[in-house]
């Protein structure tokens, strides 16, 4: 009977281990890291927790930041800890600090401290809003806004207004937890893979498809690149205005880029026949380069109305469209010439503009590509005007 009940005995020790085991805290996850500095607004993140045995590691960033931690963490009460960095800042500075806090038992929710350079600020970390559907959740967009998606992660009420994410519908509102509308027409600019470096366009039917590189961007070794490597003007007396979304229909566009120095008409190809034209704005950080933020294309050999939109003259070549088709565009001028006399001028209005995200921060830049070549300028803040959908800059270099 000894035998038995030693047997019996080991037996429930190893059902108790197992279910210690179960029980044990794993933070391995997408996080939505929210900071809260004191006397500030709270800075939200998205970052990446592997957790493996008492080892964990942090990667991520919110904006003009990125993190980085390692630590250890027990499994059994949650309690973490360690070292790690933050690198903030245009120019980039690194501060060296160290993360402490604790998980639920649950493992869904996290709150500590971290400590970079003697100063110590909060932070709690949720799963809702990280792009995975987690237990517990209805529905999970990420960040995207208008989505039939609550920031709770619940499904919006029947017939709330909602954007469709790809961009070619319109008119939508929520059903059952998904966005429909009327489909815009074929060929309108979509967004499938957020990436600004490719056209995508819609089908007509309301989906959006995959289309190449975009006219701001270079393919290289297969991939769509942003580069915004350009010829900068002589002197900066360029100007920059857009808005976009305006509620009083007055979307417009207005750049010149004066005194290009000595420029050829073989440099902007040819647009009446094969060179794609775009005018291009993007944001440079200096810690991951260039940004892409908006495209707005004067395509080659495009026909407005009865008539070419572009057409050749013996110094360069101008595009012209009353009625706004192509991106919203409706005049561009390509001037070669020698000295100060090289310059371009490009024009927009209407709805047709693509809408205007927003500078995350300066400098703002511009450029416009034809082909492989291409012309920019960047405009340091503080600007003449920025608000919500316009801005409006001047002097770049």
């Amino acid at each position: 009977m000894d035998h038995v009940r030693r047997g019996m005995q080991l037996v429930l020790f190893a059902c108790a281990l197992a279910a210690r085991s179960s029980g044990a805290v794993d933070i391995t996850n997408r996080w939505v890291l929210e900071i809260d500095p004191p006397g500030s607004s709270f800075v939200r993140c998205l970052v990446d927790i592997q957790q493996v045995g008492t080892s964990f590691d942090v990667s991520g960033g919110c904006t003009q930041a990125s993190i980085t931690f390692a630590g250890t963490i027990d499994p059994t009460t949650g309690a973490f800890t360690g070292p790690g960095t933050i690198v903030s800042g245009s120019p980039p500075i690194v501060f060296d600090c160290t993360m402490e806090g604790s998980a639920s038992p649950s493992g869904t929710t996290l709150t500590g401290t971290i400590e970079c350079a003697g100063q110590l600020v909060t932070f709690t970390a949720g799963l809702c809003q990280n792009g995975n559907l987690d237990a517990g959740e209805a529905c999970d967009t990420g960040f995207v806004t208008y989505a039939c998606c609550t920031p709770a992660c619940t499904i919006e009420p029947d017939d709330t207004p909602c954007t469709n994410a790809n961009g070619c519908q319109t008119s939508e509102v929520c059903s059952s937890g998904t966005c429909v509308g009327a489909p815009r027409p074929s060929g309108a600019t979509c967004d499938l893979d957020s990436d600004r470096c490719t056209e995508d366009t819609c089908d007509g039917g309301g989906a959006c498809v995959a289309g190449p590189c975009s006219s701001c961007c270079r393919q290289v070794a297969g991939a769509c690149v942003f580069d915004a490597s350009c010829t900068r003007p002589t002197q900066p007396l360029s100007h920059f205005q857009l808005t976009t979304g305006s509620p009083t229909g007055s979307d417009r566009l207005a750049w010149k880029l004066p005194s290009l120095g000595n420029t050829m008409i073989a440099e902007f190809g040819d647009p009446t026949v094969s060179t794609d034209v775009a005018i291009c704005p993007y944001y440079q950080n200096e810690l991951y380069g260039p940004t892409l933020l908006a495209a707005f294309r004067a395509p080659a050999g495009s026909i407005c109305g009865s008539r070419a939109c572009w057409r050749s003259s013996r110094t360069g070549f101008r595009y012209r469209d009353r009625r706004a088709r192509f991106d919203g565009l409706t005049s561009i001028v390509l001037k070669a010439g020698d000295g100060g006399i090289a310059r371009i001028v490009a024009r927009g209005r209407s709805a047709n503009l693509p809408y205007w995200p927003g500078l995350p921060h300066p400098p703002l830049g511009v450029l416009l590509r034809a082909g492989a070549s291409c012309w920019s300028a960047e405009y340091q803040s503080p600007f003449i005007d920025e608000q919500p959908g316009a801005i409006e800059a001047t002097d770049g270099q």
